[in-house]
């Protein structure tokens, strides 16, 4: 889904739904699209959206919602319905697999492009573990792509090629026409080399030949260029105490806690404490926290958990935050209980509410 919103008022303007443009071939999945990146032009009044899980960019009139095109490998869509909306490749085309960070690049690369052509660059992470495709040709690498696009034959043509180290997901390329440079930005390498999971490579762009190579230990999601407006940088923030938009869910306040605590203790390791403000945050295994009980002297209080469910099994190994907001707790003295996978185990973690 793409929603449109304002961002004065914060109303949502408009919702599109990808399932409304494509046939149910591939949408197997809950995650059977997953969009990473959009792009909207003002004056077409036309998204451009990569869909990581079908390999493919696809342009859509933002006024209409009609699909336009699809940029893809033709062979990838051979049993689906979309045939006829697959731009056709002229020249030998490596196609791209699970990529990210579509951006059409505005500059001129040599000559000015006749009238109905765009050019579009895209990281290629080069990886197909989440869809499986059957021309995917297990390349080592990944690649900054750049496609000349021309909109009234429907047609694509491979203009330039950067190979660079394999990044799964994640990453970009910057194109810096004044000073004749590409930058790859591995965000996630796969392997990690030399203990870093992130790579930037700076290349001149008309010999390809490698720059500049700086490591990045924890990885990240995308890199851009940095460019200070020190007079913007040297006037005060207004300072706005109602910075919270919206509401988390309160706990519900109980009469007693009519379930058994565990005599044996917690792991520590198992669940971590943050409070910011009055928001507590805890951390714990996907969906293993059930409740967290606030049991004080006079009060109790119970957030409820259970109301999501587990759906993903590649997320069974990740640790998430949980926020409960504590405005409203009455003054006591709480100890947290927690419950974890069924089993309610003291803390020895305290919150005091005074006042």
């Amino acid at each position: 889904m793409i929603v449109e919103i304002d961002r004065k008022s914060y109303e949502v303007i408009k919702e599109f739904n990808l399932a409304d443009i494509y046939d149910d071939y591939y949408q197997d999945m809950i995650d059977w699209t997953h969009v990473n990146a959009i792009q909207y032009d003002k004056e077409e009044k036309t998204v451009m959206i990569s869909s990581r899980n079908i390999h493919a960019i696809t342009k859509v009139n933002w006024e209409t919602g009609e699909l336009l095109w699809i940029l893809s490998d033709p062979s990838f869509w051979e049993k689906t319905k979309m045939k006829d909306k697959l731009l056709k490749p002229e020249g030998e085309i490596q196609w791209f697999y699970q990529q990210h960070s579509v951006v059409y690049i505005q500059e001129d690369i040599g000559e000015p492009l006749p009238k109905g052509q765009r050019r579009i660059m895209l990281f290629d992470n080069h990886w197909a573990k989440r869809r499986q495709a059957a021309s995917y040709d297990h390349d080592p690498n990944s690649f900054v792509d750049i496609f000349i696009i021309d909109e009234k034959k429907k047609t694509v043509r491979q203009e330039y090629q950067f190979p660079c180290p394999k990044s799964k997901i994640r990453s970009n390329g910057i194109y810096v026409k004044e000073k004749n440079r590409l930058f790859s930005m591995e965000g996630s390498l796969e392997p990690a080399i030399d203990g870093s999971l992130g790579m930037v490579n700076e290349y001149d762009f008309e010999t390809k030949e490698l720059i500049n190579q700086y490591s990045v230990e924890t990885g990240f999601f995308s890199a851009y260029d940095f460019e200070p407006n020190y007079e913007d940088l040297g006037t005060p923030l207004p300072i706005n105490s109602n910075y919270l938009f919206g509401s988390l869910y309160e706990p519900v306040k109980l009469k007693k806690l009519d379930r058994e605590i565990s005599e044996k203790p917690m792991k520590e390791k198992l669940v971590k404490y943050i409070l910011r403000e009055d928001i507590l945050f805890v951390r714990a295994k996907d969906h293993c926290l059930r409740h967290i009980y606030f049991c004080g002297k006079e009060h109790i209080y119970d957030k409820d958990f259970t109301q999501t469910n587990q759906t993903n099994k590649v997320f069974i190994d990740a640790n998430y935050a949980v926020l409960t907001p504590l405005h409203h707790l009455l003054p006591d003295h709480y100890e947290l209980c927690i419950d974890y996978e069924g089993t309610i185990y003291r803390t020895q973690q305290w919150i005091e509410i005074s006042c």
